[in-house]
């Protein structure tokens, strides 16, 4: 039992950073903004941030400013909208 436990633990923790479907395949930019430390990734006019550190966030407000910031800075554009939770935020890009 103790085995299929940990093997469990390594899949869940080994998918925190995998991109969603359109966004896969695209190299991620490392950033970090105000101690959170993001995965960005750029395709088109969309951009995904995927925060990768364990930090304890009860709701989008802080996480989604930062994530705002980091994707701004790496894909050099404006954020017209984005949407997600505390992990994962996908953002509409303005080039």
């Amino acid at each position: 039992m103790r085995h299929i436990i940990l093997i469990l633990s390594f899949i869940v923790f080994a998918a925190c950073n995998t991109p969603s479907m359109g966004f896969r395949g695209i190299e991620p930019v490392t950033l970090t903004v105000e101690g959170s430390n993001f995965d960005v990734r750029v395709n088109g006019t969309r951009a995904e941030a995927i925060r990768t550190n364990m930090q304890y966030a009860s709701r989008m407000g802080p996480m989604g400013d930062r994530a705002y910031v980091a994707i701004e800075k790496v894909s050099g554009c404006i954020v017209k909208r984005f949407v997600g939770d505390q992990a994962v935020i996908v953002a509409e890009l303005d080039c």
